[in-house]
């Protein structure tokens, strides 16, 4: 007697699983990945943020608008190193911003600015350098931005 064994469509129980296995294991990925992103976008958005906090700062810093000190007006001679720290908020992050400011003189025996006054009859400098560290995050979190910018009173 012949058996007539009839050919079966389909999967069998290892095949599936083996499959969902696959499946798991790609999502995981996915999953891995897109945590990332979101953990790498969130910094870019406060290292940006920091980057605008400085170049504001040291705009409101080119605006003066007289040489010396006088009637709470923007002038050269007001731009000095903070006594404090100072901190602003954006988007639930708290940024400190660090600024020191040195003063140049033009030396004309030497032809090179310096920290000190070659004259003691000098009253304003010649140059102001500004040194702005902006920092954000604590711990092992702790990130920070720091520019350098150079103010003349032309």
């Amino acid at each position: 007697m012949k058996t007539n064994y009839r050919q079966i469509s389909g999967y069998t129980l290892i095949e599936v699983l083996v499959g969902i296995v696959i499946f798991a294991v790609g999502m995981m990925a996915l999953v891995q990945l897109q945590c990332s992103l979101a953990k790498s976008s969130a910094v870019e958005t406060a290292r940006t943020t920091s980057t605008n906090i400085a170049e504001e700062r040291i705009e409101a810093f080119r605006s003066f608008s007289q040489i010396p000190e006088a009637g709470g007006v923007a002038s050269f001679a007001g731009i000095k190193t903070s006594d404090a720290t100072e901190t602003e908020t954006r988007g639930n992050i708290s940024y400190s911003v660090d600024t020191v400011v040195t003063d140049f003189y033009y030396n004309q025996d030497t032809e090179e600015f310096q920290p000190t006054k070659p004259d003691p009859d000098i009253i304003y400098p010649d140059l102001k350098r500004v040194e702005m560290t902006v920092s954000w995050g604590t711990g092992d979190n702790a990130m920070a931005f720091r520019i350098d910018d150079t103010q003349s009173m032309d």
